[in-house]
């Protein structure tokens, strides 16, 4: 139980010198961990699972990837933001290298706009800002259809309203 659930739950109140042994101090970034705190990573099935430092090479490697979360809703978050990306890339264009040039090649990627509160689509022709693009605005307007505005302003694009 975290402390802040703790005094939710039984109010303020007077403690002694003793709580601090009690207390464990969790680590502020998955790079603060140490031998046996406890943190989440992602099975190759997708699954949350839990695991405890211990400073081996699975430990680093899950690390050096960004598959290490300090609590397991961080863990459920990761999982759905790659299940929408993967999800919107069977509507995308990975485009080459020859057509990224090619000002006649118009390339479109799903937007939001902060003023309008809303997802939009921009374009590019011979620039390059977003991670996934589509070959026409009716195949990006497919792809938020079938994934859904609430879950692609979310997990894909990182906007919390």
């Amino acid at each position: 139980m975290k402390l802040s659930e703790y005094i939710e739950k039984y109010g303020d109140c007077e403690v002694t010198d003793e709580i601090d042994k009690c207390i464990v101090k969790m680590p502020k970034t998955v790079y603060d961990l140490k031998d046996g705190d406890r943190y989440f990573f992602l099975t190759v099935s997708g699954a949350v699972q839990r695991e405890i430092w211990c400073g081996d090479s699975s430990d680093f490697n899950r690390e050096r990837i960004g598959n290490t979360f300090l609590t397991e809703e961080d863990a459920e978050f990761a999982k759905e933001r790659l299940e929408v990306i993967a999800e919107l890339k069977k509507y995308a264009k990975e485009f080459s290298d020859e057509e990224w040039p090619n000002p006649s090649i118009v390339k479109h990627y799903i937007i939001f706009d902060y003023e309008d509160h809303v997802i939009n689509i921009g374009y590019v022709c011979f620039t390059k800002a977003s991670d996934i693009y589509f070959e026409s605005k009716g195949k990006a307007q497919e792809a938020i259809k079938a994934v859904g505005e609430d879950r692609i302003k979310k997990y894909y694009l990182g906007v919390k309203e």
